[in-house]
């Protein structure tokens, strides 16, 4: 699967169309919609969540901090079950990005579930790291993501 670049990088001036707890939806003007959750600590971007589509398919994006273990990747749980291995894409001073297919597993498991979680271990340390955002509202938002998609 060949990624495009995310709603979020055009040009246009997205327009809210949703905001449910942590989880946004913005469709721009040519009905290109994305849904963002992010975690911040003491002013800082810790982690983010980006669903959008990709010609026909949806992807869920992450970007969460430097410093994982590549070989071990990457796993999304809902609730502490693991429910995807993902593809890391890139590390950058940002941060590592990556991302999974949308499949009906894992939207029906963020529908139903509390906590979005990546999981991962760090390269120095070895240690299991958890990243959760919370799933509260994110049925709304992704409602508003399927209307606003032309």
């Amino acid at each position: 699967m060949t990624l495009a670049q995310p709603a979020h990088a055009q040009a246009v001036t997205p327009e809210i169309v949703n905001t449910a707890s942590n989880w946004t939806t913005k469709c721009d003007a040519n009905g290109t919609c994305q849904i963002r959750a992010h975690r911040d600590a003491n002013g800082a971007l810790v982690s983010q969540v980006l669903i959008y589509t990709v010609g026909t398919e949806q992807v869920l994006e992450y970007l969460i901090p430097l410093g994982l273990d590549l070989m071990s990747g990457v796993q999304l749980a809902v609730d502490d079950q693991v429910i995807a291995n993902t593809i890391t894409l890139t590390c950058k001073e940002g941060g590592c990005i990556g991302y999974a297919p949308m499949t009906a597993q894992l939207l029906d498991a963020l529908q139903r579930g509390q906590n979005l979680q990546l999981a991962f271990v760090g390269f120095d340390d070895n240690e299991a790291y958890l990243i959760a955002h919370d799933l509260n509202g994110f049925v709304d938002a992704y409602a508003a993501f399927s209307a606003g998609q032309h």
